[in-house]
């Protein structure tokens, strides 16, 4: 019943616009530049940013790094209560998270987050030495 009902509306909308039914039947028609008068693309070389290159550089290096610390935020234990070393655990995890999110977007937001990181954890296991009386 639902495949008859969608060939009949095909059938409406094919007899209604003909334009409509080279869109339905083959596909989406490619998008216009704004640029071009002939309705095709230019194909001209583009100048490209030679920083690009760079930047994901950083950001691989940047996870690299986070990868890097996590030996710290996993033997917490030893130091740190049970309900701590899990607070620090999933941080670190949405951290690295984000960095692998923001990777392929804009890869230079990567690069303080291992830097955030380590703070985060150094500043967490201080406080909680000095204010908790967490010992190793």
């Amino acid at each position: 019943m639902i495949s008859m009902v969608s060939l009949s509306a095909y059938a409406l909308v094919t007899a209604e616009c003909g334009s409509c039914a080279a869109w339905l039947s083959i596909g989406r028609p490619r998008p216009r530049s704004p640029d071009s008068t002939s309705g095709r693309w230019d194909d001209a070389a583009m100048p490209r940013d030679t920083r690009t290159g760079a930047k994901y550089v950083a950001g691989i290096l940047a996870l690299a790094a986070m990868l890097a610390i996590s030996p710290l935020f996993l033997a917490s234990g030893l130091m740190a209560p049970g309900w701590a070393v899990a607070i620090f655990i999933t941080v670190w995890l949405v951290l690295f998270g984000l960095g692998c999110f923001w990777i392929r977007r804009e890869p230079l937001w990567v690069v303080p987050l291992p830097f955030i990181a380590a703070a985060f954890w150094l500043g967490g296991m201080s406080a909680g030495g000095a204010w908790l009386g967490w010992t190793a």
